[in-house]
């Protein structure tokens, strides 16, 4: 017990992984809290609040490096359309009836292009025509999202831009980096959206997630 703010730390779950492999992917877990006085009863005020989640010993995370690709895709001049989205898949593992815990953020993405190109980073935006399924090349049970290359326009009056930037034509562009820190939250899609400076360009893209297992 603290003296000065009267906080003490109460052990509310512990769990050892034994023969059964108990697994913690959701630490948080219910806190109920019962007050006894013996026989004498009253009125009392509890204030709980605050926890910590420890796992003793080293931890090693698994991550993923998640891609998908658009090739030979036809951008005009104008509005931005999306290229390729993702988002988190409303339960993880599959089939476990477990709510997806996995943090999933952005990683970076490449765009060749026959001419001139401006892009866009949104997340949220409304998507028409999208239809979240299986990653290409990917197994279902080996990542905790969905993407989305079908989708034919995007509406940049919803969601947030997160970032946006030039393609030269008729070279490698790349954005690595991403000072923006964004978790993917729900089942909000985050989208690359293009649109050419001047005329029909021809495009391939590809664009990654990182998962934190």
């Amino acid at each position: 017990m603290n003296t000065l703010n009267f906080q003490q730390i109460v052990v509310c779950h512990r769990q050892t992984q034994g023969t059964n492999a108990v697994l913690l992917s959701d630490p948080n877990q219910v806190i109920r809290v019962r007050v006894e006085n013996g026989g004498s009863g009253g009125s009392f005020s509890t204030d709980v609040r605050g926890r910590f989640y420890a796992v003793l010993g080293p931890t090693v995370p698994t991550n993923r490096i998640t891609s998908e690709s658009r090739l030979n895709m036809t951008v005009g001049a104008g509005a931005f359309v999306p290229t390729i989205s993702f988002r988190r898949k409303a339960i993880f593992p599959d089939g476990s009836n477990r709510n997806n815990s996995v943090n999933v953020q952005i990683s970076s993405f490449d765009i060749l292009a026959s001419t001139d190109l401006r892009w866009q980073l949104r997340y949220g935006s409304t998507l028409t025509g999208a239809s979240f399924g299986n990653i290409s090349d990917t197994p279902s049970s080996e990542t905790c999202c969905q993407s989305d290359v079908s989708a034919t326009a995007i509406n940049s009056s919803t969601g947030m831009k997160l970032m946006s930037g030039f393609v030269k034509g008729g070279q490698h562009a790349a954005q690595q980096s991403f000072p923006v820190d964004t978790v993917l939250n729900g089942t909000n899609p985050v989208t690359l959206a293009i649109a050419s400076l001047s005329g029909n360009a021809t495009c391939n893209i590809i664009f990654r997630v990182h998962e934190d297992w």
